[in-house]
């Protein structure tokens, strides 16, 4: 295997990680979301229990506040 074909197994294997990270950040939002307009968990404890951050809950919710 050439250097060509390294690199190019590297970039392949780094995009699907990107698209892999990518996926769980949108589990991870759209699980914080229904936490938020189903239960109306405050941040913490919508982020309690999504085992994210606070930061990231408060994130949701300001998005949430732009789509009303």
């Amino acid at each position: 295997m050439g250097v060509k074909e390294i690199l190019l197994e590297r970039r392949k294997r780094e995009g699907i990680d990107i698209s892999i990270e990518k996926t769980e950040a949108r589990k991870n939002h759209d699980f914080v979301e229904n936490l938020i307009n189903k239960l109306a968990l405050s941040d913490e404890q919508a982020a309690d229990v999504a085992e994210v951050t606070i930061a990231f809950v408060k994130k949701v919710r300001k998005e949430l506040e732009v789509r009303k």
